[in-house]
């Protein structure tokens, strides 16, 4: 056990609500936020270590087994991370939904077995016609919209495991209560990640158990965070993680 539950946790978190982010030249923080990251693990790919610590959470929350069929819903930084961790935590087969190409593509690259664009082909017939028609073992929502949402449910068989990972607009969550009851499905969220999480990020990194270089598709120095910003909010194509680097030029 940790302090995770702790009301006062989140006070000394940079970046959450208690202090603000790293896009600085300097930052100050408690010196218990810090962790030593290895020779072996270069400064890009350790700055992969807070989201691969949630996705740990996740992936401990929804209790992937070897064996397991599992859907990720979402090829960005949070999804691709899920389909490596799938991988190693003995997925038999891992489904990968999204509607940009390009994401498609680096998920296949990543461990996933089958990828799907929803505009394309229905998720649920493709799913069902690679599962003996059960349905997902394990479904993971990493978009964060209502719609993504009651379809991580859809996508579960029955007696199956969803985390809702992704963040909806608060006030907007819509979820088929009667879905998830019919079906009897065990739904877990996730709301940053513990201490512990962060040692293993970091081990899984360092030791290339979880590839960061192959998402890392733009790096700007930090003269140019609008334009980092821009890329990311217009959702670019061939974009995935955008590293800002202060002191580079």
């Amino acid at each position: 056990m940790n302090n995770y539950f702790c009301e006062k946790y989140y006070e000394n978190l940079v970046g959450f609500f208690g202090l603000d982010g790293a896009f600085a030249e300097y930052v100050r923080v408690p010196s218990t936020c810090l962790y030593t990251v290895p020779d072996s693990l270069s400064y890009e790919e350790g700055a992969l270590t807070e989201p691969l610590a949630c996705a740990l959470r996740g992936v401990d929350n929804v209790g992937i087994q070897s064996g397991d069929t599992v859907t990720v819903i979402g090829q960005g930084t949070l999804g691709l991370l899920f389909v490596q961790l799938a991988r190693i935590g003995g997925a038999s087969k891992i489904f990968a939904l999204d509607v940009d190409e390009f994401k498609l593509k680096k998920a296949k690259e990543l461990g996933a077995d089958i990828s799907i664009n929803p505009d394309k082909e229905d998720p649920l017939t493709v799913i069902k016609a690679n599962t003996g028609d059960r349905g997902s073992d394990v479904v993971i929502e990493a978009v964060g919209s209502t719609q993504t949402y009651e379809q991580s449910l859809q996508l579960a068989r029955r007696g199956g495991r969803v985390c809702l990972f992704g963040i909806c607009p608060q006030g907007s969550m819509k979820i088929d209560a009667f879905e998830a009851y019919r079906k009897e499905l065990r739904i877990s969220w996730v709301f940053g990640s513990p201490r512990g999480t962060f040692r293993r990020s970091i081990e899984l990194l360092a030791n290339a158990r979880v590839r960061a270089a192959p998402m890392i598709t733009h790096k700007l120095p930090l003269e140019k965070i609008l334009e980092a910003l821009t890329i990311m909010d217009k959702k670019r194509e061939n974009a995935v993680k955008i590293i800002v680097q202060p002191g580079q030029t």
